[in-house]
Order: structure tokens, then sequence, then C-alpha cells
């Protein structure tokens, strides 16, 4: 169990989604002798479940054999929704923030004190939203971006090691990096609400794995009715679980 656990883990495997029967091996005997154990899965990795969020595996009933048959069911991703608001930490760490807040508290509105607060809270929202979209938004790229200016970086002073200039822009370029990648761990590891792991010790990949892992056992592939139906229509699942509520 150690080394097929280890070999998991080297391959960086990821367990796919299953449905149907959980034992998917009988030994064909009855009675005391009978033997069910679950010991066929269903594996992806991460380049699998970046193309195929939706998919899932179907352990079907025994027929010919006494191992389950596995079916593999792909589906195109679902169509990209508007993010809810959060409020993400790493703001608090950044160049004016609490510029921003103050700016967006300071607001002049009207109204009972509850009203006020609504109000100012939502236009806190709104300055927020922009500086979202000023220095956190697509991190990722941002970190990628400012690895390729550093590596130029560097070789650009390799070539010049007498330039004082070209020193002042690779060290500019190493904090950059390193500013941005730490910015990206914090966002990762917020967002899989993982607690135990150390900023700094660039678990970006981990990260990565981690977030497609949670989004793949999360997903709700379908749901059935009062009469037994399975509804599979995203839409459908969403007017089914409002009329059951």
């Amino acid at each position: 169990m150690d080394n097929f656990s280890n070999c998991v883990a080297q391959t960086e495997l990821i367990q796919i989604p299953v449905s149907g029967l959980h034992f998917t091996w009988h030994n064909g005997r009855q009675g005391e002798d009978s033997i069910l154990r679950k010991i066929d899965w269903a594996w992806g990795n991460q380049s699998l479940l970046a193309s195929w969020p939706l998919v899932k595996a179907n352990f079907q009933a025994r027929i010919g054999s006494d191992h389950s048959p596995i079916s593999l069911s792909l589906s195109p991703p679902p169509p990209r929704q508007k993010p809810r608001f959060k409020i993400l930490n790493l703001w608090a760490d950044q160049e004016g923030y609490e510029d921003t807040v103050k700016a967006a508290w300071e607001s002049e509105v009207w109204g009972n004190p509850i009203s006020r607060l609504t109000s100012k809270l939502r236009i806190l929202k709104g300055y927020l939203k922009l500086h979202h979209v000023l220095r956190t938004n697509c991190i990722s790229d941002k970190a990628r971006a400012a690895k390729e200016n550093w590596r130029a970086a560097q070789h650009h002073l390799d070539n010049h090691p007498d330039d004082k200039e070209a020193s002042a822009r690779e060290r500019e370029a190493c904090y950059c990096y390193h500013k941005l990648s730490a910015d990206e761990e914090c966002f990762f590891r917020q967002r899989l609400r993982v607690q135990w792991l150390k900023l700094g010790d660039k678990n970006t990949a981990f990260f990565h794995r981690s977030l497609m892992h949670r989004r793949a056992r999360n997903q709700i592939h379908s749901l059935k009715s009062e009469t037994g139906e399975e509804v599979k229509d995203p839409v459908a699942m969403g007017g089914l679980a409002v009329d059951f509520f």
C-alpha cells in the first residue's frame, strides 16, 4: 500500500470523481466465502482535469468479468460564471491598500447609521474591485511574466557585468518576481484553505494540483428529481435545487 501511495504521489495522479458501484470486484462465491472489494480506480493528471473539468467515471454492474467495467464521460467545460467578490488577504500587505480603504470610507453618504454603513461597504467593494484589477488580477500570468523579465535581466547582466544600470535592473526584476510569487502563493493558499504550509516555500505547483483536485471533487455532475429522473443540465439542476429547498 505504501508503494501504491508513493507511485500515485510521484506520478501526480488525481482520483477522478466516481459514481455507480462502490465495490468493484467480487470473487463470485456465495455465503461466507463471498468477498467484495474496491480494487479498481480511475485516475487522471492535471492536464486532463484542466481540459475536461467535468470528467466523471462510472463503475457499472459486472457482466462478463469479476471486475466492474469503468466508463469515462468527458463533458465540455461549463460556461464561465461571474466570480463572486471576495476579500483577498494579500491585499492588506500591498502598497496603497490602506489609502484605498480610507478613501472609500471617507466618502460622504446620508441616512441612518445602518444605511450609511451598508452604503460605505458598497463603495468600498467598488474600490477593492478596482484595486484587484490593477494589482492582483491574473496574478499567475503576472508572476510568469516577472520571472521571464528577471531571467532576461540576468542574461543582460551576465553580458555586461560592469554595467551598474544593468545590475540595478536585475535587482529590481528579482524583487518584483519574488513579490508576485509570494502574492500568488498567498492567493492560492486562501482559495484552498490550506493553513499548514509556510508561505515563501514555492508551493505554487502544489497549489495548482490541489485546486484541480478540489474542483473535481466538489463538482456536482447530476441530481435526481423526486421522480427518479437524473438531471445533468446545469440550469435544470439549479432550478431543481431551488425547488427542493
